[in-house]
C-alpha cells in the first residue's frame, strides 16, 4: 500500500496546492513570469482553462526534484539575478509550473483584505525567481549531503559552495580550514536557511477530526516553496538516511514523507518515512553508471584477456 493510499485511508488531513491545465510565459526578457490564463484561444476556439489539485507532502522527494534541477543541467547559473532570466531557466520554470503549478510567489488580497498565495502565478513568479529559489535549494542539499557524507566531510563542494554564495575568501580559509570546521559550517548555514524559509512560508494548522469536536495538528503551507522547503526541514530532523548505491555518488536517496507529520515532531523512519526497498539508486543515471562499472566494464575487460 503506498503512502498516499494509507492517507486516505487513515483519514489523515492533507494541505492541497493547485496546478492549472495551461501556463503561458509571459513579459519581456529579464522580467519574465509564469501565468495561468483564464481562457486561451487554439484551432480558432476559445478553451477555458481547468484546475486540478494534489497533495505536495505525499509527493515523496518534491524538494529533491527541485533541487536536482541545478545537477542535470536544467538551469543555468549566474553570479546576478538579472542573469538568470535566460531561455533555459525559462524551459526550466515552465515545465515545472506544467507538472506541479507555479511556485506560489505572486501574492494577491480577496475582496476582505487577505491575501493569499497565487496558484496562477503572475508577476512575482518569475524565471529570475524560480532559478535563485531552485539554485538556493540546491546550495543546501548539497551542504547538508557534504557535511554528512559517510566517510568524511566534502571540503571541496562546501568551499564550492562558499564562493558561489559569495562568502569572502578569508572566512572561506577559516571555515575550511579542517574539516570538521567545513562540515559545522555547512550543517549551520543549511539548518538556518531552511528555517527561514520554512518560519516563512510553513506552519502548523488545526484539522477537524471527522465526526468529532476535537482537532489534529498538521503542517501547513502558504505556497508550494514552503511545502518543498518542509520536506528539507523534516530530513535535518532525520537520523535515517539512505545514500545512493553508486560509490561515486553522495546524493541522498529522498523518503516519502508521512501525511500528516506533526510540523515539529522528531524525523524518525518508522513514523515519518517510508521508501521503496528497492530503491538505492538517485537516478537512473546513476543506476547505467553503477551496473556499467560493476557488469559491463568487467564483462569486457574479460573479454578481452580471453
Amino acid at each position: 500500500m503506498g503512502i498516499a493510499q494509507k492517507a486516505a485511508d487513515n483519514n489523515q488531513p492533507q494541505p492541497v496546492w493547485q496546478y492549472w491545465k495551461r501556463y503561458d510565459l509571459r513579459g519581456e526578457r529579464g522580467n519574465r513570469y509564469i501565468y495561468a490564463p483564464n481562457f486561451w484561444r487554439e484551432g480558432g476556439k476559445w478553451k477555458r482553462n481547468e484546475s486540478r489539485t494534489y497533495r505536495p507532502l505525499t509527493c515523496g522527494g518534491l524538494f529533491f526534484r527541485f533541487a536536482r534541477l541545478g545537477d542535470y543541467g536544467d538551469l543555468d547559473p549566474a553570479t546576478h539575478l538579472e542573469e538568470l532570466d535566460t531561455d533555459r531557466n525559462a524551459q526550466a520554470a515552465y515545465d515545472w509550473a506544467d507538472q506541479w503549478g507555479v511556485l506560489g510567489l505572486t501574492i494577491k488580497e480577496t475582496s476582505e483584505g487577505r491575501s493569499y498565495a497565487s496558484t496562477i502565478g503572475g508577476a512575482e513568479d518569475t524565471v529570475v525567481r524560480f532559478a535563485e529559489e531552485a539554485w538556493a535549494a540546491n546550495a543546501v542539499l548539497r551542504l547538508y549531503e557534504s557535511a554528512t557524507s559517510e566517510s568524511s566531510p566534502d571540503v571541496a563542494t562546501i568551499h564550492e559552495i562558499m564562493e558561489y554564495g559569495g562568502v569572502d575568501r578569508r572566512s572561506r580559509s577559516i571555515f575550511t580550514s579542517t574539516p570538521e570546521r567545513a562540515r559545522d559550517w555547512a550543517l549551520v548555514s543549511a539548518a538556518e536557511q531552511t528555517q527561514e524559509r520554512v518560519s516563512r512560508y510553513c506552519h502548523p494548522a488545526l484539522y477537524r477530526r471527522s465526526g468529532h469536536n476535537h482537532f489534529r495538528q498538521a503542517p501547513a503551507f502558504r505556497n508550494l516553496l514552503g511545502a518543498l522547503w518542509l520536506e528539507m526541514f523534516w530530513l535535518l530532523l532525520s537520523d535515517d538516511t539512505r545514500r545512493c548505491h553508486n560509490s561515486e555518488c553522495n546524493r541522498i536517496i529522498p523518503f516519502e514523507p508521512t501525511p500528516a507529520r506533526d510540523l515539529f515532531a522528531q524525523n524518525i523512519r518508522d513514523t515519518g518515512y517510508a521508501t521503496r526497498v528497492d530503491k538505492i539508486y538517485c537516478s537512473k543515471r546513476c543506476a547505467n553508471r553503477h551496473y556499467y562499472k560493476t557488469t559491463t566494464r568487467k564483462r569486457r575487460q574479460a573479454t578481452r584477456g580471453s
